[in-house]
Formats: structure tokens, sequence, C-alpha cells
């Protein structure tokens, strides 16, 4: 049956409305600059290259803070890396004498992504409370956190990149991306089934032209996580990383594979460490969760579930190899508890594990004061 005339009008409108949009969406634009519909929103210079990106690959742990990176947010976060890749200004090799050398191994609360500026993260405010408790002695503390490391990447950085600055002393703050490796399905020892490699973005020859279309790239800006798995460090480290996941244990048992390498990898620190001429320290990472019994991934209750499972871990290992605990966890909930009561803008957490500058600095002091305490800052 042929369409009617009117139809045919109907029709011929509608494609004139979508020529015309698309004449308007592909040239308006190129001349009016437009929130979220500028070329810096649509394609942003770091989604084609890894300049801009404060994490680049490694030969053996995925991805390190960049080497001689620094940048100021539009929040006035300050993020600065040394040569080495470590978030500060440097320290000498060899050692000077004289120095007293802690380096803090963890993951992202430990590299500071809460906190606004390399002073404010917690291994600094350490090094500048023990300077003030114990004048005429120099001490020094080197941030070996990094985003998403389990003990697995930081038992490889101690030995590859942390034992050249010769350590009095290691920190090992770690806890929660442990637990994501152990909830992860299908666990492995070796952590791959967690672990992705850092992906090499490769276009196809098509690519190139279509980015010249305002309607492609504002397609692929706001209707695909295209720009998200460019700039997302957990994109490029966890392996089929969604925001989103669901967790897949529910009440069940937690398979013992990630606790048990949670437990290799602590005692094996302690190992070569000790070979080295340091010693360790661990100290109970705090997690806070709005919700405890929710399902949620990231804060729900199996999270808090695994976090008590390698605590335990943590204080076998310390009984075990006789190594000093601070245990910071109790009194950062608490703190972040009681501010909630009050009602406070900021409180200890910035979210579920990262700490505000006013959490770093709790921990930091509650650290420092444990060092003094237990006697763990040499002659």
């Amino acid at each position: 049956m042929a369409p009617s005339p009117q139809h045919l009008i109907t029709l011929r409108r509608g494609l004139f409305v979508g020529l015309g949009a698309l004449v308007l969406m592909e040239t308006l634009p190129r001349f009016v600059d437009l929130p979220r519909l500028n070329m810096e929103a649509l394609n942003p210079p770091y989604v084609d290259s890894d300049e801009d990106l404060a994490f680049e690959p490694h030969a053996n742990l995925v991805l390190v803070p960049k080497a001689g990176y620094e940048n100021v947010n539009n929040r006035g976060k300050r993020v600065v890396h040394d040569e080495d890749g470590f978030r500060g200004s440097g320290l000498a090799q060899p050692k000077p004498e004289g120095v007293f050398r802690i380096v803090c191994l963890g993951g992202s609360s430990t590299y500071g992504t809460g906190p606004s500026s390399n002073e404010a993260t917690w291994p600094a405010v350490v090094e500048r409370l023990l300077g003030e408790a114990v004048p005429g002695k120099r001490f020094e503390v080197l941030n070996g956190g990094v985003p998403t490391w389990t003990t697995t990447e930081s038992l490889i950085s101690l030995q590859t990149r942390v034992l050249p600055y010769e350590p009095d002393l290691v920190l090992v703050y770690h806890g929660m991306n442990d637990a994501s490796a152990a909830l992860w399905p299908e666990p492995r020892s070796d952590g791959s089934h967690f672990r992705s490699v850092w992906p090499v973005l490769r276009k196809s020859p098509v690519e190139p032209v279509l980015e010249h279309s305002i309607t492609y790239l504002v397609w692929r800006r706001y209707f695909t996580d295209y720009l998200q798995r460019r700039i997302d460090g957990n994109y490029k480290a966890i392996r089929d990383y969604d925001p989103d996941y669901v967790d897949p244990y529910g009440a069940g048992p937690l398979p013992a594979v990630g606790f048990d390498t949670f437990t290799r990898n602590l005692e094996s620190m302690v190992a070569v460490a000790r070979a080295h001429g340091a010693e360790v320290a661990f100290v109970t990472q705090a997690v806070w969760s709005a919700d405890p019994s929710t399902d949620d991934f990231w804060s729900g209750r199996n999270r808090l579930r695994a976090l008590g499972m390698l605590e335990e871990r943590l204080r076998a290992v310390a009984n075990q190899l006789e190594v000093p605990l601070i245990d910071a966890a109790p009194e950062l909930l608490e703190a972040e508890r009681a501010s909630a009561g009050a009602g406070e803008a900021a409180g200890v957490f910035a979210d579920d594990v990262h700490l505000t500058d006013r959490g770093a600095a709790l921990l930091a002091a509650l650290v420092a004061a444990e060092l003094e305490e237990q006697g763990l800052l040499g002659d």
C-alpha cells in the first residue's frame, strides 16, 4: 500500500527537522562557546594523550604515580610527585647520615586521594609531628601509597622501589583493596582475577574521521562510558571494573584465597624488610559505612565482613612474627560517628575509605604517638 500524500508530507518535515537539528548541532558549538558542548568538554586532550594523567603503566605494578607530575585542580587540591614517582618532594639516595627514614605502604588512603595537598596526607603529617616531638633527630617519611594497590603490589614495590631508600621502619596500612581482591569473583592467588593489564587504546581507522563530528563527540561523551574508562584509574587497574558492581556472595561463605594471599604478603613484607635492616609495623585500616547492612559491594556488609577477616589475619601475623600493631581504626571510626552525630560538615572520612585533611591528621597523630610509645624510632 503506497503512503498517502499526508504521510509523505509528515515524513519530509521530519527529515528536514532532523537535518536542521544536525546542521545546528554541527555548526553552532563551533562559533558559540556553549557549556558542555565546547571541544574541551567533548574531547579533552588527555583522552588521546596520557600526559595530563597522574598515573602511568608499570612493567611489574600495573600503574604507578607518574614521575615529576604536578597539578592543582579546580578545587585547589595540589598533587606533586617526585622524580621517582612517589608523592612528595623527593628523598636523597643514599640516605644521609643520622636520618631515620620511614616508608608508608598502602593504597589511595595512604597516597592521599582525600586530603587537599601533599602536606595534608597522613605520611607527611607523621613526618612533621615526629620532627616536633623529637627535637634534634631528623625524620623522613616516604609516601609509598598508590591508588588501587593491594599488599601484592606493595610487596613488589617494597622490593623494587622502596628498599633503595634504605628505610629504618616500614608502616603497612592495607585492608580496603585487599578486601576488594578477596571478594572479586573466582579469586586466584596471583591476583589475576582482580588485577587488570593497563589498556592500550587502539582506535579504528574511522575514529579520527568521526571525531570531526560534534554530534559523534556528544554521543561518545555523554551517552557512553568512553571518557570514564580513559580517566578512571579503576578501569585501568581492576579487571572488569564496574562502579555499580553487585556483591556476588550474599550471605554465603567468602572464599579463602584472597585472605590467604593477604597473610602471605604480610609475612613476606616482614621478611623482606627485616632482611634489609628495617623494622615493620602494621596499622589497622578503617572503612566507614553509613549503612553497613546493605549489599553494596564497596561499603556493604560483606565488605565489612571481609575487612574483619583481614584484620584477624593482620593481628595473627603481628602476634606470630612479633610485629608492632597500631590499632588506629577504632579511633577513626569513633571520631567519624561523633562528627556525624554533631552534624559537622567536615568529618574524618571524605567517603567510605578516603580521609579528609582532618582524618589524615588524626591518623597521623595516632601513628606518631604509637611509634614513640612503642619505642619504634630507633636509639
